[in-house]
């Protein structure tokens, strides 16, 4: 998880190389109980499509904003992000 974590921090704060090394040296991992099975809820695969699907949001909202200015409506721009049958 922790590599989740530094993709994101490397993505979304910008984090260099170097930084992402110290937070993975600063940062113990989760401890794991004795004998769990308990298997997580949310893995790297789903975690890394919400937030690459969430900055491809970010970065088409700019875009459209940077396009119409003071006349972008994010009513019309998330209606436009789902198909009508999904509203």
């Amino acid at each position: 998880m922790g590599g989740l974590v530094v993709d994101t921090g490397m993505q979304y704060y910008g984090w260099s190389r170097d930084q992402a090394i110290d937070f993975m040296w600063r940062t113990p991992p989760l401890p794991v109980p004795r004998g769990s099975t308990r298997q997580p809820n949310i893995g790297c695969g789903p975690g890394l499509a919400y937030m690459t699907g969430g900055m491809t949001i970010r970065r088409l909202r700019g875009a459209a904003e940077g396009c119409l200015g003071r006349a972008f409506d994010i009513s019309a721009f998330t209606d436009g992000l789902a198909p009508a049958r999904c509203r």
